[in-house]
């Protein structure tokens, strides 16, 4: 079984933010193929399929996306290798789709039958889906397995307010899914760097305890903290 760890970065990318995501996957001993190019996110899902013929699964991880633990990677392997596709939840709050959950390309683990299975959409977002949504709408539409990891806790705020993941609760600036993955958001301010600068310090020296996690993601923020919109209108 072949499997193929896959990142994109612009070169507008900080080069701190590469230079930590390397340092973690180096440590865990998880060969990355780092593709660094002005293309589309969901038009280079799309290259990674049509011109990868050889690999079995496929992982699609941000550069400021990392796991916690070594040994969870190898579980989404698991699961995917057993038919489901995992993911970090996600919603997209900026169209209306407010309630869709779907696996997010922050961190996405799909093996080539289930691709195939689900009729190949293009991972291009459109009107309705971001970026691979329309993996999870043809996965649901297809009743094929999801495996999700849920915020636990998030670190800052977002510019623009907290976002909600509908009913479950919130995410922001450096949230932690499941205890397993961490993803950052935001990159282009420097004191989110900051944030995920640290917490890779956290992961390299095996101290998950010391991690920042500011906010409890199942907590009601409404009149505390800024929210992105008016959720349901």
């Amino acid at each position: 079984m072949k499997i193929s760890i896959n990142t994109l970065y612009w070169d507008n990318t900080n080069p701190e933010i590469i230079d930590a995501h390397k340092k973690v996957m180096d440590y865990f001993n998880l060969k990355v193929n780092y593709t660094q190019a002005n293309i589309h996110h969901g038009k280079w899902i799309d290259s990674i399929f049509e011109n990868d013929i050889n690999s079995d699964i496929f992982i699609f991880i941000d550069a400021d996306c990392i796991p916690l633990k070594g040994e969870y990677i190898s579980e989404a392997i698991k699961y995917c290798a057993n038919g489901y596709m995992v993911g970090n939840a996600q919603v997209t709050n900026c169209i209306k789709a407010k309630h869709d959950l779907f696996c997010a390309p922050s961190f996405l683990v799909i093996s080539r039958p289930y691709y195939e299975r689900i009729g190949k959409p293009s991972a291009v977002n459109n009107k309705r889906s971001d970026i691979a949504q329309e993996f999870t709408r043809a996965a649901v539409d297809a009743e094929l397995r999801l495996k999700m990891n849920f915020p636990t806790s998030f670190q800052s705020t977002p510019s623009g307010g907290i976002w909600r993941l509908t009913g479950y609760g919130y995410y922001g600036i450096g949230t932690i899914f499941d205890e397993k993955m961490y993803h950052l958001f935001q990159t282009r301010f420097q004191q989110n760097i900051e944030l995920f600068k640290d917490t890779v310090r956290c992961v390299l020296k095996n101290d998950l305890s010391s991690i920042n996690r500011k906010y409890n993601c199942r907590d009601e923020y409404m009149g505390i903290l800024p929210i992105e919109d008016d959720y349901g209108y």
